[in-house]
């Protein structure tokens, strides 16, 4: 490509921003800013993207699928739901923008049957209401790869995440990307293990244990569970508590603290069908609703209405699970350890004192539920967590069916729900006899503008961008010197033109600066955008029947015409 007629624009001035990376794509015109979160790819952040795209397949490709990757269109859907649009408003507001579905697969697939592995892959526009803007990492609209394997059984979805487990970090170990491997919540719901790239400005924040070397999203953190005190249990009995529907209240009624509460949150899960949830935590505590999908599988949880709590024979601000015989009953693991509680009556105006579960209470399930406090401590080693800030780059997620329970994936969560099946109805899937048929599903996700802005963050110097050869926009940068005189000139071009065709025909890509500006300018510019390697053809080294070859992280030198494809192969 000739830069007389690319269209590629770089500017002088470096734009004040937080990021250095960011800041070279910006000069060097990889970017335009055209809104808040949102860009414009000029041509050669378009290249970089490409050359981004090539390398992710080539790496899906190499880890050998039972089959082609097939590129499928993706259905949407409203970004927020908000019900039916009804005026010219409503049709015109961000409410009514449209995002692709996450697990738009399920539905357009057919079932899987017997060791049959699907496996499909979308790039997608998304587009979000985002109020926040940082750079590249916090896009409006950003590109997403969605990867998504269907299989019949939960042997071949594990060899399916293992796959694209191993697909990630190559590719960030084929980036120079340093990444650590966590655990979170996936935007479908369901747990995954996520690539973290460490950043002080991100807003996002991680529980880091430096000992074990964990990362683990507040929302899902496992932790040190101090033991509880040991007492006799006493009889289950009544107190009146007037106007103490909180927590908060309450505690201030009967003077206790909160840890002697047991709160009770009633919950709706809305999968294939709606079915009431129970979850019952510390009064010191806040209920994770990722850690309750790991039981109940990656569904929408929503409060209960207070009419909807009344339906199942409770009374909200005073409810518990006590005589309630609808719904799930899932209480945390330190309430089940925790003697002589006070929870709620369910009546007005009521609580009970001396709750014990096992004795006054069954539940269905004993699990951690419970959010990870912000003093929380490593349930491994007991050393306090570290809160550090990084933005998630890719995920992977652990095997899951959409209406049964997320497989049990490290040994620090609860072991109990291993045999355990979600309450809420299958999904009226049918396979070519007719039977039911759930599949297992692995999504794989990766955000194209967050890897590529934490690359430029890790990979610059103080004169511009060093791209790593498989996704720089161009294998060789060539800057071609002209000479006043015209004569010369036009023996320097033909020179430059003779080089550059035995490189394009050679397979590089190269980017040949005609421009008639000063060497000087060329020089900065080929720093600034940071391809691997820079050549020079002036009328010196025409002179001498060579060309200067520069890497861009290395010295110079002059390489005879019949030795150049060996110095940048």
């Amino acid at each position: 490509m000739r830069w007389s007629t690319s269209g590629i624009h770089t500017h002088r001035q470096r734009p004040n921003v937080p990021w250095a990376g960011y800041a070279y794509l910006l000069q060097a015109g990889f970017v335009r800013p055209v809104a808040a979160g949102i860009h414009d790819w000029g041509p050669l952040g378009v290249r970089v993207q490409q050359r981004f795209h090539h390398l992710v397949n080539e790496l899906v490709c190499a880890e050998g699928t039972n089959g082609p990757v097939t590129v499928k269109c993706a259905p949407v859907r409203p970004a927020h739901e908000t019900g039916p649009v009804t005026t010219l408003q409503e049709m015109t507001s961000p409410a009514t923008w449209f995002t692709p579905a996450l697990l738009h697969h399920a539905a357009t697939s057919p079932p899987v049957q017997g060791t049959d592995t699907r496996e499909y892959v979308t790039w997608n526009t998304v587009y979000r209401d985002e109020p926040r803007a940082h750079g590249l990492f916090r896009c409006r609209t950003f590109t997403l790869m969605e990867a998504l394997a269907l299989t019949a059984d939960a042997e071949a979805a594990g060899k399916a995440h293992i796959r694209w487990l191993s697909t990630w970090r190559r590719l960030f170990t084929t980036l120079g990307v340093p990444v650590h491997q966590g655990t979170k919540e996936d935007a479908a719901g369901a747990l995954a293990v996520v690539f973290l790239w460490p950043d002080t400005n991100a807003d996002e924040i991680y529980f880091h244990c430096p000992r074990c070397h964990t990362w683990y999203h507040p929302e899902v953190a496992p932790y040190h569970r101090e033991p509880p005190p040991t007492e006799p249990l006493h009889p289950l009995n009544e107190v009146a508590t007037p106007e103490c529907t909180t927590v908060e209240a309450l505690c201030r009624y009967l003077n206790i603290p909160p840890s002697r509460v047991a709160k009770t949150m009633f919950l709706m899960a809305e999968g294939h069908a709606t079915y009431p949830i129970l979850a019952m935590v510390r009064g010191d505590r806040e209920i994770s609703y990722a850690k309750i999908r790991r039981i109940i599988g990656p569904v929408g949880l929503r409060p209960a209405r207070p009419d909807e709590v009344r339906q199942l024979g409770a009374e909200p601000g005073y409810g518990s699970p006590l005589h309630v015989h609808q719904g799930l009953i899932v209480v945390d693991t330190t309430v089940a350890a925790t003697p002589n509680l006070v929870a709620g009556a369910n009546r007005p105006g009521y609580h009970v004192y001396n709750l014990n579960i096992g004795r006054d209470l069954m539940p269905h399930v004993i699990a951690d539920i419970a959010r990870a406090p912000e003093e929380a401590t490593c349930p491994t080693c007991q050393r306090p967590f570290e809160r550090r800030a990084a933005w998630p780059l890719a995920s992977v997620t652990y095997p899951f069916q959409t209406h049964t329970r997320v497989l049990t994936p490290v040994p620090e969560f609860a072991q109990e729900l291993e045999h355990l099946r979600s309450p809420l109805p299958e999904p009226p899937a049918r396979d070519d006899q007719g039977k039911g048929t759930s599949p297992w599903f692995v999504r794989a996700a990766l955000s194209l503008e967050r890897v590529i802005a934490a690359l430029v963050e890790g990979s610059h110097d103080d004169n511009g961008l060093i791209w790593p050869r498989e996704v720089a926009p161009f294998d060789v940068h060539m800057v071609v010197i002209y000479p006043r005189r015209d004569e010369e000139a036009a023996t320097v071009h033909q020179h430059a033109t003779a080089v550059y065709t035995t490189l394009t025909q050679a397979g590089l890509s190269v980017l040949m600066d005609d421009r008639p500006v000063s060497a000087g300018v060329k020089f900065h510019d080929a720093d600034l955008i940071g391809c691997p390697f820079r050549i020079t053809v002036s009328a010196r080294t025409v002179s001498q029947n060579a060309v200067e070859v520069k890497g861009r992280d290395g010295g110079s030198q002059l390489v005879p015409l019949d030795q150049l494809l060996e110095s940048v192969m």
